[in-house]
């Protein structure tokens, strides 16, 4: 897969066993990946924030 300049590739975990990918511009990076999107403790922390892939 080829991502134009600028772009990166993230994830986010779901309720379930999936993660969901998506495309997003490089500069929203440090906001994304401190959202911290489910609030279960039994997930580890790690796994609760989008992640950014280089």
């Amino acid at each position: 897969m080829s991502l134009r300049k600028g772009m990166a590739l993230f994830t986010y975990p779901t309720t379930g066993d999936f993660y969901a990918l998506f495309i997003a511009e490089l500069e929203h990076k440090d906001a994304l990946t401190q959202v911290d999107l489910l609030g279960n403790e039994d997930i580890p922390e790690k796994e609760r924030y989008i992640q950014y892939y280089i």
